[in-house]
């Protein structure tokens, strides 16, 4: 069963964009973008998944808007109170992030960033 337990809330406004980028080290970019977007769960629609069900359409939403040549920045704002209260989120509600979505900047140059090895992370047959 296909539930949909997500609300995507599109802000355009400016003040809000600016409030929202203060509220966490990494969100700077929510005021510079022409829309942010709150990506919001709803546990009581789908009990058991709702967690995974939001993630997934939220990755399906960064993928479409990177296909049609879209940038998307990600602010891991899960559950931060005071940006639920600045969009109007009910309590029973779960904030899971912040995305702002333009046009990427083409003199942009992404900082180095160093992942885990394949051997670090992938396990066979069951933990080691």
């Amino acid at each position: 069963m296909n539930r949909e337990p997500w609300k995507f809330i599109i802000i355009r406004d400016e003040k809000t964009k600016e409030e929202l980028s203060k509220l966490h080290k990494g969100a700077s970019h929510l005021s510079n973008a022409p829309i942010n977007i709150a990506v919001v769960g709803e546990p009581d629609v789908s009990p058991d998944t709702w967690m995974v069900d939001v993630v997934n359409a939220t990755m399906y939403f960064v993928l479409s808007a990177y296909a049609v040549g879209l940038g998307v920045g990600w602010v891991a704002a899960y559950e931060n109170e005071t940006a639920k209260k600045i969009l109007g989120i009910p309590k029973e509600k779960v904030l899971v992030t912040l995305l702002s979505l333009g046009y990427p900047d083409p003199e942009y140059k992404p900082k180095p960033k160093t992942v885990k090895s394949p051997e670090e992370v992938i396990l066979y047959e069951k933990w080691s």
